[in-house]
This record gives C-alpha cells, structure tokens and sequence, in this order.
C-alpha cells in the first residue's frame, strides 16, 4: 500500500460517515425542525418565506424545500435534501485543499467524514449542511477559475454565491474572507488580471440588492435579525465535537485552546512559507469570525470556519508523515481516538434519539383524567411546535390546552413539561407550586448536541378548597 494507506483509510471512514448519516434520519422530529414544518404550513406562497422567516434563524433553501414537498407519508423525508447535501459535502471537499498532499486530503476527509456534529445536521430539516455545501461549491469553483481563469466555472462560481447570501447570512463569514482574499491577489505585484471586480462584481451588486432594497423596501418591518448564536459555548462544542471531543469541562477546553493555537501556527507557517492560500485560511477561519463576534453580528454556528479549519488540520497532521514509522503510529492514534469520540456520541444518538416527543405527548394523551389536556411547560423552550406537529397524529387523541407556567400557582394544570438543551437533566423528583404537587412521570433524555432533554410532571395532588 505506500504512502496510499492513509486514503484506503479515508475510503472506509467515508463509506462509514455516509452509513451514520443515513441512519441519522430515521430519528424523530425535534423542536426547531417543527418549529420550520409549522411555519411552512402557514405560508400561502414561497415568496412568504422572505418576509415570515427573515426575523428567525431560518435557512431558506431548506425552508423552501420544506414547503414544497408540503406533508411527506414519512417525516424523515423532510430530511432528504439534508442528507444528500451531507454526502455531496463530503465527496466535494477534497477540491477545497489546493495543492496540500495527498495525505493532507485523506486526512481532512476522515475527521469530516467521522463529525459527529456534521452527522446529525445531515439529518436534520435544518439547512447547515446546504450551507456548508454552496460555501465548498463555491470555493471549488474560485479555485478552478483561478487555475484555468475559463468562464464557466466564474459563472457557476456567481450562481453558487448568489444561492450562499440567499441560503443564510453565517454565509458572509465566508464570502467577506473571500473579498479580502481575492483583493491580496489583486495587488501583488506583476498580477495583470483584476480577481476583486472579476469575482465580485455580480455577488456584490446582488447583496447589495438584496440586503438594501429588497428586506429593507419589500418587507417593512422586517429587520433581518437573527437569533445569534456565537458564544464561545456553542463554537467550542461544534469544534470539539467535530473533531470527536464531546463533553465539557476545563480540561477539554484546554484541549480545545491548544488544539486552536496549533492551527493557528500552522496557518502562521504557511504563510511565512510563502503559501497565499494560507492567508485565506487566517481570514475566514479567525479574522472575519473574531470581527463577527466583536461586533455581536447576526450570524448562526460558525461551521463554515470550522470547515476550512478541518483542512489545515489535515495539513497539520499530514506533517506527521514526515517522521516515518514513528509519526504514522502518532496519526493511527489520532484517528482511533477521533473515531471513538464520534462512534460513543454516534451510539447515544441511537439510545436516545432527539428527546422522544412523540412518545412524550403520547403518554400525556393516554394518561390525561377528562376529555382536555392540560400543560404547562418551564424552562428556556417552548414545545408549542411539538404539539402542533405530534398530537393530531396520536392515537387516542384529544384535546390540549397548553400555556406557560407563569400563572400556575393561581391556574394548576394535570401536566407540566420541563424542557432543556442539556443530555441530563438533574429534576427533582417532585415539584410543589403553590398548594399542588406535581411528581415526576418520566425524563426523556436526548444524544449530545442532538435534541432537547424533557422531564415530564404529573399533578397528583392539591390542599385546594373543595379538592
């Protein structure tokens, strides 16, 4: 086998990425992919999808798609175009690395292809995977145009950029990096061709079209505001997890800090090597983020950041070849420990799947004493689309009357729903509010960055008047 062996290795680990992601999808519906499902069916046009969606964290390719394909037999064919855009990431990627070693490919691609984060966004209604998709598209395309400098792949390379801004606005983090990048090589000296206005000049006159005119004009009102996301909370589970480090703790983090400043090294050398591409690596993977979040910007998980940190990661274990027998045993170690992270969180998700909700309301239907159920549901979220989604599925099913806790003391329900994007919840096992008493029926546990945990309350008791 040689210098093939990391490949062979790549294959199988691609063959396994692609097998997970499938089984992925069989999960059940979990909150934000109900809360897209339930917005959709309100809408009377997709043109609605500007205007409903543009003040949520919403990506609209996978939203329109959602709406198009209206109510599939099965849920998890909502997740289809996820999954394809998960696969398709995968066989695509190793186009994003320039002139980076054969085993700085293979090595990429094992990480990406194990991701625990990535395998559950490929089956998730939710449109990271579309997103990750268009940005490598694009950047393929940039790179191809910039070797063979032919028209089509500058065409195809506008049409994907176009679809990026339109898909969801983290897509900027990438393309304002690929600005300033393109400008660099604008400005080196003996460089004839202008890169900045050939690459630019559709993408920038369409955002600007976009942002300024059509959000701020067509839908007043709407501010384009996004939930925002990028606590260094979220961004270092998605950059352990995806490289197989799963759980909190200051140990982790510390792994989690060297690991970054070890990529950050790499990049530096890279560049002191005279490598541009390197300088790429720096924007998009540290610079626009660091202003981004400086600037508390509305922009969603910083996966597209991370994708392109994977490639120096690559790089920077392909070194390890280097040293012979000894810096292949190193990477061999590597690799198991990063397939055993992801496989453990790969396990959890089949345990325990994205919280059970279905199973949940089912249980509060079979159980509820008259004809209407009533529910109140604590903590930061909400399970209303859950509902909307689940119950005229059930069996048995009646009516529900579902409200927050916030005036449950003066108006006690039969069941209260605590809920929380934690894999365990420490919940007591009984709750007194005011003079009623409600007891723990059941926690619902979800995997690990997959779902929302949820504890389910029942009120047996009351030293109310006339109870």
């Amino acid at each position: 086998m040689g210098r093939k062996w990391p490949g062979f290795i790549a294959i199988i680990l691609l063959v396994i990425g692609i097998s997970w992601r499938y089984k992925s999808i069989f999960t059940e519906i979990w909150l934000p992919e109900a809360v897209v499902i339930s917005t959709v069916k309100t809408l009377n046009s997709p043109f609605e999808l500007f205007s409903v969606f543009r003040s949520t964290d919403n990506y609209l390719g996978s939203s329109l798609y959602c709406y198009l394909i209206s109510e599939p037999y099965f849920d998890y064919a909502y997740r289809y175009l996820s999954l394809t855009a998960g696969t398709l990431l995968l066989l695509v990627f190793p186009r994003l690395f320039g002139e980076s070693t054969y085993a700085a490919r293979a090595v990429a691609l094992s990480v990406l292809s194990l991701s625990y984060p990535l395998v559950i966004f490929s089956a998730d209604i939710q449109g990271v995977m579309l997103l990750l998709l268009i940005a490598a598209l694009s950047h393929a395309l940039f790179r191809i145009y910039y070797n063979t400098q032919k028209t089509w792949p500058l065409i195809l390379f506008w049409l994907t950029t176009v679809a990026g801004i339109l898909t969801h606005p983290s897509f900027l983090l990438y393309y304002l990096s690929l600005m300033a990048y393109s400008l660099i090589l604008t400005l080196q000296p003996h460089v004839e061709r202008n890169w900045f206005i050939d690459l630019h000049i559709v993408p920038v006159i369409f955002l600007f079209s976009y942002y300024l005119y059509f959000l701020h004009y067509l839908t007043p009102g709407i501010t384009g505001e996004l939930y925002s996301q990028v606590g260094i909370t979220e961004f270092s589970a998605s950059f352990l997890g995806l490289t197989g480090i799963v759980e909190h703790g200051q140990t982790l983090s510390g792994i989690m800090l060297m690991l970054l400043a070890l990529l950050v090294l790499e990049i530096l050398v890279g560049i002191f090597n005279g490598v541009a591409e390197y300088i790429f690596y720096l924007l998009v993977s540290v610079v626009v983020p660091a202003i981004f979040i400086w600037l508390d910007a509305p922009v969603n998980w910083l996966f597209i950041p991370i994708l392109f940190l994977v490639i120096v990661f690559g790089r920077l274990l392909a070194r390890l070849f280097s040293f012979g027998i000894a810096g292949a045993s190193i990477y061999a170690v590597v690799l198991i420990v990063l397939f055993w992270g992801n496989w453990q969180m790969f396990r959890q998700l089949k345990s325990y799947g994205r919280g059970s909700p279905k199973e949940m309301l089912q249980i509060i239907s079979d159980l509820t004493e008259g004809d209407v159920a009533t529910v109140r549901y604590i903590g930061p979220v909400t399970v209303k689309p859950l509902f909307k989604h689940y119950w005229p599925r059930l069996k048995g099913v009646k009516d529900y009357l579902l409200s927050p806790v916030s005036d449950l003391a003066d108006n006690p329900t039969e069941w209260l729903i605590e809920g929380g994007f934690r894999n365990v919840i420490e919940s007591a096992r009984e709750i007194i509010i005011g003079r009623d008493s409600y007891r723990q029926v059941r926690i619902f546990p979800a995997a690990y960055l997959s779902g929302i945990t949820y504890v389910l309350y029942h009120r047996v008791g009351s030293n109310r008047p006339g109870n």
